[in-house]
Parts: structure tokens; sequence; C-alpha cells
């Protein structure tokens, strides 16, 4: 006959299946401190990424359902989790604190208003972030309101 069979059909299941893996991926990386963010990526995301990998390729093998389409999706989400991997690795503080001045700018705001002034002459801050363990690299990093 002369119609496309099922097999044809474009089938976007699995595309939005690896958007929403991969949105959740990066909300996790993105709201995480640098530490807890290579732990995810390394022990919880990579092996379950390469999980799913193997399982969609088997799946896609024993169905015949469009290998090509799922080995394309498969590739475009590697190349994302390795680029974020990386990027995060190079900028550790540039993502989690983008995403967390978005989130709750109008709350950092209102803490730092509510500062009293100091009779010093010091500007009204909180602690926007600290790092170190163990009295090595002891860093905090305050948000300051001029």
């Amino acid at each position: 006959m002369g119609g496309t069979g099922a097999r044809d059909q474009f089938s976007w299941r699995l595309l939005l299946a690896a958007a929403v893996i991969g949105l959740l991926i990066f909300a996790a990386i993105a709201t995480c401190r640098a530490d807890t963010s290579l732990f995810l990526n390394v022990f919880v995301f990579a092996p379950a990424l390469l999980v799913v990998s193997i399982a969609s390729v088997i799946y896609g093998a024993r169905q015949r359902r469009q290998p090509r389409r799922i080995l394309a999706t498969l590739a475009v989400v590697w190349a994302m989790a390795g680029y974020v991997f990386l990027y995060n690795r190079a900028h550790p503080f540039e993502i989690p604190e983008a995403v967390r001045w978005f989130l709750w700018s109008s709350e950092f705001q209102k803490r730092v208003l509510a500062q009293p002034a100091a009779a010093t002459g010091d500007l009204k801050h909180i602690e926007w972030d600290a790092s170190g363990f163990a009295g090595v690299g002891n860093n905090t990093a305050y948000l300051v309101f001029d």
C-alpha cells in the first residue's frame, strides 16, 4: 500500500522525554553547590544517562523503531550533558549564582535592606556563599547593598 507505516512516523515522545530529563538534570546542577554538583554528575547523572542510553539502544534495536532517531537523540543528550559538565567545571560558580539570583533575588534584597545601618559606616550586607572545610580554603562571599 502507498501510505506511510507506523515505523516511518516521527515520535515526539522520545525527544520530549530527553528534553525533560535534561532540564531536570540542568536544574539540579544549577541549584547545587560546586561539590554537590560534581558528586551528582559523577555518581548519579552519568551512570543514569549511561543506563538509559543502553536501554534506549536495546529497545530501538529490538523494536526496530527509528534507530537513527534514537541514536541522534542520544548523541544530542550526551553532547549537552558533556557541555554542561565541562562548562560547570570551568566556571563552577557562574550558573548556580545566576540561578540563585534569578530565583531568590527579591528575598536576598529584603534581607539586605532589613539590616540596620552600621555606626562604623559599613555597607548593609549578608552572607551570600561560603566554602571551605576544616580550615582549608575558608572563603566567604557577601551580598552588599550600596
